[in-house]
């Protein structure tokens, strides 16, 4: 899905890519496992309802996909990525073993020229992330192949 960006009554010559969550997950210093990242599942409530899957008009299942679909030099990596965040609201990441993380997400909504000029050059920026109520690092041990910012969730 590719974001168009637009003035009230002109349309914007380009059309920006959406801005991709990429996130890594440790555990007491080191990656969690792949056992465990294959079963981690995120969502965010809409009334009393978990959101766990895209609208059912997109083949998606899921909201959590292996880093290497958006960036493929992170294939064999173990940073995880979400391409549906574009509001901010708070999310949840759900782990096999039944215990629930937060994850707090502001963006912003940038003009067509700002967005253009912008590090991860897309309209919708994220510009807090927080873990558990903290805000997360960049992980700068691994780099997305166009240079969007990797966040480290520690437990």
């Amino acid at each position: 899905m590719a974001l168009g960006c637009g003035k009230p009554k002109k349309q914007c010559k380009w059309i920006l890519p959406p801005n991709v969550f990429f996130f890594i997950v440790h555990q007491d210093g080191q990656p969690l496992p792949d056992s465990v990242n294959a079963a981690l599942k995120m969502y965010y409530i809409d009334g009393e309802e978990k959101i766990y899957r895209p609208p059912p008009n997109i083949d998606d299942s899921t909201f959590v996909f292996q880093a290497g679909r958006f960036s493929g030099n992170l294939s064999n990596s173990k940073v995880l990525a979400n391409p549906y965040i574009d509001m901010p609201k708070t999310w949840y990441l759900d782990f096999p073993d039944g215990e629930v993380d937060t994850v707090k997400i502001q963006i912003t909504e940038l003009n067509c020229e700002a967005a253009k000029k912008d590090p991860c050059y897309c309209n919708r920026p994220f510009t807090s992330v927080q873990f558990n109520g903290v805000e997360a690092p960049e992980y700068t041990e691994e780099q997305t192949a166009s240079g969007k910012k990797i966040f480290l969730f520690d437990k």
